[in-house]
């Protein structure tokens, strides 16, 4: 059995935990009502016929807690890097996360994850610049919501295949 370590990070309140939680438990809890903290979740899948265990490792938002990121992201195959597309500042940060994952594992697959495309009436960040910044860091790119569901299983589903590419 394969196992495969996931990091997902990206400033507070951009949807980490909702994501992690809409993906291993289909179920929409609203971040604001989550206590942060880094927390392992487990998922079993199937992928061509092979069975494999995701550890999925929320990451600390705070910059003081990012020494105790670094062991999470150094064993890691996948980061998942979000920000919110109603949040300007959260994608101006999306750099500074890029380049503090790169630091600590070179080899690491990044998806940049624009969430929160439920709230488009709020947007503040356009899917093309999305698209440039992901193309730009040799990254690849993603727009989600937990709220409904949508794109939640490609974004992991297209970074489990491309690490086996």
């Amino acid at each position: 059995m394969v196992k495969i370590n996931i990091v997902i990070g990206g400033d507070s309140l951009v949807g980490k935990m909702t994501i992690i939680k809409q993906y291993i438990e289909n179920k929409f809890v609203k971040e604001s009502y989550i206590k942060v903290c880094t927390v392992k979740f487990i998922k079993g899948i199937l992928i061509n016929n092979e069975e494999m265990i995701l550890e999925i490792n929320n990451l600390l938002s705070q910059e003081s807690y990012w020494s105790f990121n670094k062991q999470y992201i150094s064993r890691a195959q996948i980061a998942l890097i979000l920000y919110s597309i109603t949040d300007r500042e959260t994608f101006n940060d999306l750099q500074k996360w890029v380049d503090f994952v790169k630091e600590n594992n070179d080899e690491i697959i990044i998806g940049i994850v624009g969430n929160k495309i439920d709230l488009y009436d709020e947007r503040e960040v356009s899917e093309e610049e999305g698209e440039k910044f992901a193309k730009d860091n040799k990254c690849l790119f993603f727009e989600s919501t937990a709220t409904e569901y949508e794109n939640i299983e490609n974004v992991f589903q297209k970074l489990i295949e491309t690490y086996f590419e």
